[in-house]
């Protein structure tokens, strides 16, 4: 979520923005396809920014925009900051079938517990996305790990390798840099999943920083509602706003904002598009729902209570879906692939999809989600 809780309650979550420059190296450039976008930004009144500034992180300026949590999150030029590499941390989750899950990270800070094939495999992606894609789960469970084993199941004749660069905290800003910083695998697919409870409001300071402006405050009575939200159900409110709600009220006090978010949004994807397109890598972009939005009723009535306390209506919290539905219109206008996951996750309203305690993607919305990336992998194109 973003930096907007009150001094004694604000969580050590990191924002990021990096506009970066250079094309992807490792294959031939191609000549864009024809971009027929411009109808839809004129009727979403949408405006790529162009161009995106260049520029690597000074490490300064990463520590300004984001916290680093010490011993947990590292510098990185590209991304702004990672998971520490070649580590391993382990969390105790009552939730997961094991009482807990592990978090181990490879040499590139990937979720992975190896590197890298040295050999290009015959297919390669790369995924990332912030916590949901992370995983709260062990590293097998992720979405990206269970596509790569359903592909080898599929395709045995055929090597295959799909690379979790998810980490907490990201969005779209970091989302460029991972692709920047793994350039050098040469991947065939970049998936970026973007996740709807709080990314369009992570990338306001990165927006803001590269405008040399400053998100405004909300004022009011904003913090003490934050504070009251935060301590429903014995602490359980801190989910629901670090997992959407923080976004719900700052947006419903600051509406323009949304739009920079959203617009914030359109300009990484652009210049995704055409990185990718210069480097031959099919990019697909996969937008994944909070919770709130696809199984409301596994949370009731502590989020009802949230809601109460935030002050919140009904127009705000149908303004994720909105969000999706213009990026997403946005996005196929503009000839990007995109992979909308709120049919399969509205399909079980009880199923276990999302964790009930902190609202990530569980176990099976992990395999829900990496089906649906692999029918996707598998289509013709």
């Amino acid at each position: 979520m973003f930096r907007r809780f009150p001094n004694a309650l604000r969580c050590s979550l990191a924002l990021v923005f990096a506009l970066w420059s250079a094309a992807c190296p490792g294959r031939p450039p191609a000549s864009a396809p024809p971009v027929t976008a411009a109808a839809s930004v004129a009727a979403l009144e949408l405006a790529p920014e162009q161009p995106l500034r260049a520029g690597r992180w000074s490490e300064a300026d990463a520590r300004r925009v984001f916290p680093i949590e010490a011993g947990y999150f590292v510098f990185d030029e590209w991304r702004g900051f990672k998971r520490r590499p070649s580590t391993s941390r382990s969390y105790v989750f009552g939730e997961h079938h094991a009482g807990g899950f592990s978090a181990r990270t490879n040499a590139l800070a990937m979720r992975e517990d190896a590197e890298p094939s040295a050999t290009p495999p015959g297919l390669r992606v790369l995924v990332t996305g912030d916590s949901h894609t992370d995983g709260a789960c062990d590293n097998a469970e992720s979405f990206a790990n269970r596509a790569e084993a359903l592909l080898a199941a599929r395709r045995p004749d055929r090597s295959c390798e799909v690379l979790n660069a998810g980490c907490g905290s990201y969005s779209f800003y970091n989302y460029l840099g991972v692709l920047e910083s793994c350039a050098r695998l040469e991947p065939d697919v970049f998936v970026v999943c973007v996740y709807g409870g709080n990314d369009w409001g992570e990338a306001l300071a990165p927006w803001h920083h590269h405008h040399g402006t400053q998100r405004p405050e909300s004022g009011g009575d904003y913090d003490q509602r934050l504070s009251e939200a935060l301590a429903v159900h014995d602490g359980w409110g801190r989910q629901a706003v670090s997992q959407s709600h923080n976004q719900y009220l700052y947006f419903q006090r600051q509406p323009e904002q949304l739009e920079l978010g959203l617009r914030a949004g359109v300009s990484v994807c652009e210049e995704l598009r055409r990185r990718c397109v210069q480097a031959r890598i099919r990019l697909i972009v996969a937008y994944l729902p909070p919770m709130v939005d696809v199984q409301r009723s596994r949370l009731l009535p502590h989020i009802d209570e949230v809601d109460r306390r935030l002050g919140l209506d009904a127009s705000t919290l149908a303004s994720t879906d909105a969000l999706a539905d213009r990026f997403l219109a946005w996005c196929e206008d503009a000839q990007i692939e995109t992979l909308d996951l709120r049919p399969i996750l509205r399909t079980a309203a009880e199923e276990p999809l999302y964790w009930r305690t902190d609202l990530h993607l569980a176990v099976e919305g992990h395999e829900r989600v990496a089906r649906a990336l692999v029918e996707r992998l598998d289509a013709a194109r």
